[in-house]
């Protein structure tokens, strides 16, 4: 394995301009379990992510990233200039997010810069973490964060309402991160208009309407948990689940 691999470094080389929509979506292979690993095979090639305006780089082994996002896997084993180049640019993507999915590739947890990892990251960093994924096409990711996600609400009490605007805007209808925000928001033991005030209408809307079907021996956001199951809120290739 190349010492670079997975680690930042410093570069100004030209980006790749990149249309966001020309690697479509087709059936994942993904990885979407941290059980399902990667085999050595995966650690051959390197490519070059520039992250940012600032086009921080990063070095990656290409087959590990294709193993776990099917966006990256579209652009570099595709007809695309990324692929002959062996380098993307994602200049609209915090390089401080794609620091800790860069870790995660390696070492299939979440750390941040700053040394914190899993429940000790805000849910700031882990909504964007989630919503990186969705973009990105890496449901292992986007499952880990949100466990994380649930498992610092239920320690802390609360979501962070600030980002609920955010989690729309990024977000499409009935993803389980809205479902997941919806709930919690449904089980608070006291929604209030304070809470309220950052739901922009259709989130107040998706709220209204599990309002209304909520079952009674929901009264919690743990029992409604235990009762869905883990997989609920999580994104899975086909034939995959916890």
């Amino acid at each position: 394995m190349s010492s670079t691999a997975g680690l930042s470094t410093s570069s100004h080389t030209n980006s790749v301009n990149r249309n966001p929509n020309k690697f479509s979506r087709t059936r994942s292979k993904a990885a979407s379990v941290l059980s399902k690993r990667p085999t050595h095979e995966c650690f051959g090639s390197i490519v070059t992510v520039e992250v940012g305006p600032e086009k921080r780089s990063f070095a990656i082994h290409k087959d590990l990233l294709c193993f776990y996002s099917d966006y990256f896997r579209a652009a570099f084993n595709g007809s695309f200039k990324e692929a002959a180049e062996g380098k993307i640019s994602l200049p609209d993507c915090d390089a401080k997010i794609f620091y800790i999915f860069n870790g995660f590739l390696y070492t299939r947890e979440l750390c941040s810069e700053a040394g914190k990892t899993g429940l000790e990251l805000s849910s700031t960093t882990l909504s964007e973490l989630w919503v990186f994924g969705d973009v990105h096409l890496v449901p292992a990711l986007q499952n880990l964060a949100i466990d994380c996600l649930i498992g610092r609400i239920q320690t802390l009490g609360s979501l962070l309402n600030t980002k609920i605007p955010y989690i729309y805007r990024r977000t499409v209808a009935g993803s389980p991160l809205r479902r997941m925000a919806v709930d919690w928001e449904v089980c608070s033991p006291s929604v209030t208009e304070d809470n309220l005030s950052c739901w922009p209408r259709i989130g107040l809307i998706e709220l209204a309407i599990a309002l209304s079907s909520k079952q009674a021996e929901h009264r919690s956001f743990r029992t409604l948990l235990q009762s869905r199951g883990k997989c609920y809120y999580h994104v899975h290739s086909e034939g995959e689940h916890c």
